[in-house]
């Protein structure tokens, strides 16, 4: 499984996930990365900043939708994985 695949798995069945959980929790450094790519295939990934010790801010990652799938043929839609 891919780090991309992890965080968006982690998303999906636990929630909201920092850049520290990723780097720590997954064992992925370039979680930025990843994110951007998950956002290029289509999910809807929410950045929401967080207080963090001594007055920081820490981004925190969360799916806001699932990506939606149209058919070829335009009369129904599904919603979920493809």
């Amino acid at each position: 499984m891919t780090h991309a695949e992890k965080i968006l798995v982690y998303m999906r069945e636990v929630g909201p996930i920092t850049g520290w959980e990723i780097m720590h929790k997954l064992g992925c450094m370039n979680y930025r990365g990843r994110i951007s790519d998950l956002r290029e295939q289509g999910h809807d990934i929410k950045t929401t900043m967080i207080d963090g010790p001594s007055d920081s801010k820490i981004a925190s990652y969360s799916l806001a939708t699932e990506p939606v799938q149209v058919s070829m043929f335009g009369d129904s839609v599904s919603v979920g994985r493809y």
